[in-house]
């Protein structure tokens, strides 16, 4: 017979997977930040930084659009991390707004635009899925559990 102490932890994986999506997802979300900064600046610097019909008919516009939805990212994707639920769904809609902005990339940069708007569905998908209260909590005690025991 084992003891309670030196069963397994039951779903373990399971919660696991649950904090490290949700922190990837965060963590995307950041990153997605950067790219989004490091593009609309470029764009307000150099307005010739890429040869395509925009969304919007100035470079400039799309240059601080692209800055605005950067810096919110950046604000959200540390609530997100911490399990904060606001920021978890502020996190979501910004992630569509991020696909909407690079669907109109995919002429000029089709490989880019592509893998970018497929992390925001996977980062999207960890959002919704895995970062309720209950999944983030179960995982937090889980894990603290298993580091405790050894």
């Amino acid at each position: 017979m084992t003891s309670a102490a030196t069963e397994p932890a039951r779903g373990a994986p399971e919660r696991e997977r649950h904090t490290y999506l949700v922190t990837i997802a965060g963590r995307w979300l950041g990153l997605s930040a950067f790219f989004n900064l490091v593009w609309g600046f470029g764009a307000l610097i150099s307005p010739h930084i890429a040869h395509a019909h925009y969304m919007f008919g100035i470079l400039h516009t799309s240059g601080w659009i692209s800055i605005l939805l950067g810096v919110l990212q950046l604000a959200v994707a540390a609530g997100a991390v911490m399990g904060n639920q606001l920021a978890r769904w502020l996190g979501v809609a910004l992630l569509i707004l991020n696909a909407i902005n690079q669907k109109y990339f995919i002429g000029t940069y089709p490989f880019w635009s592509s893998l970018i708007i497929f992390f925001d569905v996977i980062s999207i998908f960890a959002l919704v899925r895995y970062g309720t209260r209950q999944n983030l909590a179960i995982s937090r005690r889980g894990i603290s559990r298993m580091v405790t025991q050894g």
